[in-house]
């Protein structure tokens, strides 16, 4: 959960880049939503969408193989932090790929 670092990634790349779009993807394990955060940077004009898995995850045929992804593998078991991990960078190539 990442969330407490956002308003200051947002604030640097506002002034640097200048940042005016931004996709937000929200990790299914976060404890916290974003999006009070982006409301304050959308009063200032910043264009942001807030996706969840089903807006990039699902749609279509996949090209990159699904890791094991929810809170248990198919054994019923428990996913430890590689697991997780594995979820996670299988999100990113799906998400950079829309």
């Amino acid at each position: 959960d990442d969330n407490r670092r956002l308003p200051e990634w947002l604030a640097y790349h506002w002034t640097v880049l200048p940042l005016r779009r931004l996709i937000l993807a929200v990790d299914p394990y976060s404890l916290t939503s974003p999006q009070k955060i982006l409301r304050q940077f959308e009063a200032i004009g910043l264009n942001t969408t807030l996706w969840t898995d089903e807006d990039y995850l699902f749609a279509g045929n996949l090209s990159i193989q699904r890791p094991v992804y929810g809170q248990h593998n198919s054994y019923g078991e428990p996913l430890v932090d590689q697991d997780k991990w594995k979820a996670h960078l299988w999100r990113q190539q799906v998400f950079l790929t829309r």
